[in-house]
Formats: C-alpha cells, structure tokens, sequence
C-alpha cells in the first residue's frame, strides 16, 4: 500500500492558529459541494459551509474539526482555512452540546413576533443555534473516527 506524502494544514480563528498540523487527506465542505485534498492538490480558493471537516494525519489517525463556515486556500503543498468560529472536536462533549443546541432551539423558538425584535436578536439567535448544531454533529461524526 502506497504512502500518502503529507502536507500543511492550518486553521486560524480570531483567537489565532487553532490547529496546525502535518495531514495526507483533508475532506471539506464548500458552497459547491464537498472536496478531498490531497498532497499536490491545485491551487483553490472556496468559501466554507458551516459543517465538520475530517483531516488525516500522517500516522494514518483521523480526526474532525467543526467550521462554521469560513474560506479555504490550498496552495503549494499547504492548506490554510480561516473561520470565525472552529472547535476541534476533541473538545467537544457530546451531551453538553446536544443539552446547548436544545436550549438555542428553544430559545429561537421563543421569540415573538409580535415583540420588537431587531434583526440583529435574530442573526444571533440563528448563528447560536447553527454554531451549537454544529458542534453536536461533530461531536457524533467524531465517535465514528475515534
């Protein structure tokens, strides 16, 4: 069985490099679809779709990582992804987020239309509720990979 060569991969948050790591696969979610990538992959620019990405790394181990969207560049052997939000799904208990989202659904559900609402009350409403999804669908894809 051939060996995959490595290449870079790193994803930057506002709160700075979240994970830097040599991997050989790296499966994402873009607007068009979901990508592979490879060692030598071309040259791409994409934007992200919130959705878990699965990286592996050289010693053939796999682990996911939730994006809520963001852009992607790959580029000379290396991968960069930024995103204003990711959690590596390490970090991502399960119940916790399953009890979070709840609570989002919730609470989204809650709003009244006939209170004054902004619509910046309800972007934040939304984008919690997506974010908490999110790490629930990585925190259950992520036992499949552990």
């Amino acid at each position: 069985m051939a060996t995959q060569t490595a290449f870079e991969f790193e994803l930057i948050t506002p709160e700075g490099v979240l994970l830097k790591d040599k991997i050989t696969q790296l499966i994402a979610v873009t607007e068009t679809g979901e990508i592979g990538i490879l060692n030598n992959h071309m040259a791409l620019k994409s934007k992200l779709k919130s959705a878990p990405m699965r990286y592996t790394r050289e010693d053939g181990s796999q682990d996911l990582v939730a994006v809520l969207g963001g852009i992607i560049e790959v580029q000379d052997n290396k991968v960069s992804v930024i995103s204003e939000f990711a959690r590596h799904g390490k970090d991502i208990d399960e119940a916790e987020s399953e009890d979070k989202a709840l609570k989002a659904k919730t609470a989204l559900q809650l709003l009244s239309p006939e209170a004054p609402l902004s619509d910046k009350d309800l972007i934040v409403a939304e984008v919690r509720l997506q974010k908490e999804l999110l790490l629930l669908q990585t925190a259950k894809m992520r036992k499949r990979y552990s």
